[in-house]
């Protein structure tokens, strides 16, 4: 069973997205109840072929939401623990595939719910459980009712190649296939930092300029930070990446103060108050929204090849956002330290190093060379 779903999943995985786009989650989620529903009302007695349609686009669903959330499937089908019947007869398997399916996506949708408007109860635990049990149902059917799930599934997506969105054209889910990942990778794969090859993050690109376009990006970006930060404690999500038009970044001193805009608007917007840039001087203050606190990097032209924050030919500004439970999804808390001095150490050795500040926010923006003063973002220019 193991491995005819993982390689089903797969199979979803290079078509859908890859190929299709990804339905937006929103949209996504108002129509998953109602497919689930009519599939579990005709499981018995209705025409197999429907059926067979309504179980590849629930499993479809399932590696949607685990793209959005970068969620590995692998693992969870290893630990995951099957509630199959096969003893019981075909009426009673049935019955019983259409209650496991109705609660588990109810479980599932609960979760997302509070993922995506902070409504009804925090989970317990990712939503992979729930995604991966839906998984193990929907294949038990095909079994009962005698179809191969996994030449349906192909036949499935070969004829909804250009209509992914049973209700319409297929929307690309931006936060998961925005152009800023991509622009970003060479960057990501030249850290210095060891977790930086393996994280994950969702993108956000902007165009305009600072005197024009401030309030559509401190408002997007505020809005995409709340709901990473009730996602990042229960999902492999790490971090939001922004980009900007690099006239933003050209120099030092109009880079900073681009930073001390955005950033102080965003913390302006938070609703717990509970960052507030005019704190920024005490030594605890740390850049916290939503409940969640970030460690922020700012990336840009004006950086030579001797810095961290070097774009490595990119024209544009990227500021990335990592969170704090992905830290902790990286290494124990009280041993955070140890990979610190590492990653330190390995910036010494790539000729790009760190420099070290007893304040948070001083580490955000870095000056042109190492040893220089801090850069002070956060105080008017």
């Amino acid at each position: 069973m193991q491995k005819t779903i993982n390689g089903v999943a797969n199979l979803v995985y290079r078509k859908i997205g890859v190929e299709q786009g990804y339905v937006d989650t929103l949209d996504l989620v108002e129509y998953w109840r109602e497919d689930v529903q009519k599939l579990s009302h005709l499981i018995k007695g209705a025409r197999l072929d429907e059926i067979r349609n309504l179980a590849c686009q629930c499993f479809v669903n399932t590696v949607r939401i685990a793209q959005e959330y970068h969620i590995a499937f692998g693992p969870h089908y290893k630990a995951a623990v099957s509630s199959r019947t096969d003893s019981a007869g075909k009426d009673e398997r049935l019955l019983a595939i259409s209650a496991g399916l109705v609660a588990h996506t109810e479980e599932l949708l609960a979760a997302l719910g509070w993922y995506l408007h902070g409504v009804g109860a925090e989970p317990s635990q990712s939503i992979a459980r729930s995604a991966v049990s839906i998984q193990n149902v929907l294949i038990e059917l095909g079994e009962v009712l005698e179809f191969d799930f996994s030449t349906s599934l192909i036949e499935f997506i070969s004829t909804e190649s250009d209509n992914t969105h049973r209700r319409g054209p297929a929307r690309i889910s931006s936060l998961t296939t925005d152009q800023s990942l991509r622009l970003f990778h060479q960057i990501k794969n030249q850290s210095v930092c060891v977790f930086a090859k393996a994280s994950t993050a969702w993108g956000i690109t902007f165009s305009g300029t600072v005197g024009n376009d401030l309030e559509e990006w401190v408002d997007r970006t505020t809005r995409a930070l709340d709901y990473l930060s009730r996602v990042t404690q229960f999902e492999s999500v790490d971090a939001l990446l922004c980009m900007f038009p690099g006239d933003i970044g050209e120099t030092l001193p109009v880079l900073s103060e681009a930073a001390r805009l955005f950033l102080g608007g965003i913390l302006n917007n938070d609703p717990g108050n509970e960052g507030r840039l005019d704190n920024v001087h005490e030594r605890n203050w740390r850049f916290r929204i939503s409940g969640m606190t970030y460690f922020i990097q700012v990336f840009a032209p004006c950086y030579d090849s001797n810095n961290t924050r070097f774009t490595f030919g990119s024209d544009k500004v990227f500021i990335q956002f990592i969170s704090e439970s992905a830290f902790h999804r990286a290494v124990d808390r009280d041993r955070w330290q140890h990979p610190r001095n590492l990653i330190r150490e390995s910036a010494a050795l790539s000729g790009r190093p760190y420099d070290v500040h007893d304040r948070e926010a001083d580490t955000f923006v870095h000056n042109l060379r190492a040893k220089m003063p801090p850069v002070r973002w956060y105080e008017p220019r």
